[in-house]
């Protein structure tokens, strides 16, 4: 009887040796920047008066190679949240809606919303394009988020003609969990002038490798971009700068994808 609980006790260590080697994370430096599809981008929407306060969001893409989530893919699609919070307190009403959606959604893809009465677009028309950080109304895309003068709490919503850029350089020097390389925006909006060099230093993600900057495009239809670390390194997309248009994602990566660009 002894043998037999000593027997099971030595077992029982090894096994949670076994567990807690695998649960262990791995180091920093030996982890690689994830895919950007994995991460999750808010969108929003502004609902008329008169719908129900139960709102959804649901998803479709004419690209077969983009498996999008089971919960926001079949009708009614997602149910979205009052503002940011999960537990929506009437008295604290917000004018918005929203729902957070795998960057790899994006691309091709587009959104319907409804109540248990009501739809936008209207039954057989098209969805309306789904953007990074896009905000809706009654007649589709109305802006994109001010990710930089937004809180979670707000309870209104901070939003115009703003462009999200998300760029990811390809370099030996960041790794997981520690950026070591400073990354800056050089860009014109619409035909105006460009902006100082080196241009607005972006805000890095040490945990994606991303580097993100908001641009107010005030009335432009349109912006030109490229990138530089300050130390006489370019990617001005082989001489040609990147152009877009409002109202679109934005999304550069070297590491993963030569260019990785949502244009709609």
């Amino acid at each position: 009887m002894k043998y037999s609980t000593s027997l099971l006790f030595l077992l029982g260590l090894h096994i949670n040796h076994i567990l807690m080697s695998l649960a262990s994370p791995i180091a920093a430096s030996k982890r690689s920047f994830p895919p950007f599809e994995a991460r999750y981008s808010p969108i929003f929407f502004i609902k008329p008066e008169s719908w129900n306060y139960t709102v959804y969001a649901y998803i479709y893409t004419k690209d077969e190679s983009i498996m999008l989530e089971t919960d926001i893919n079949q009708w009614p699609g997602k149910e979205m949240l009052n503002g940011f919070s999960y537990f929506p307190d009437e008295t604290q009403y917000s004018n918005y809606y929203s729902v957070n959606i795998p960057y790899g959604h994006y691309k091709d893809s587009y959104i319907i919303f409804s109540d248990s009465e009501h739809q936008i677009p209207e039954a057989w028309d098209e969805g309306y394009d789904l953007i990074v950080y896009g905000v809706y109304g009654e007649t589709g895309i109305i802006g994109t988020l001010d990710a930089e003068h937004f809180h979670y709490n707000d309870v209104n919503l901070a939003y115009g003609n703003f462009a999200r850029i998300f760029f990811r350089p390809n370099n030996r020097v960041n790794n997981y969990g520690s950026l070591k390389v400073e990354v800056y925006a050089h860009y014109k909006i619409g035909n105006g002038e460009w902006n100082s060099i080196l241009g607005d230093k972006m805000n890095g993600d040490p945990y994606s490798g991303y580097y993100s900057l908001s641009i107010d495009l005030g009335e432009a239809e349109e912006f030109t971009i490229c990138f530089t670390d300050g130390k006489g390194n370019w990617d001005n997309n082989n001489g040609q700068n990147f152009h877009f248009k409002k109202f679109q994602t934005y999304i550069i990566d070297r590491i993963h994808i030569n260019i990785y660009t949502y244009i709609s």
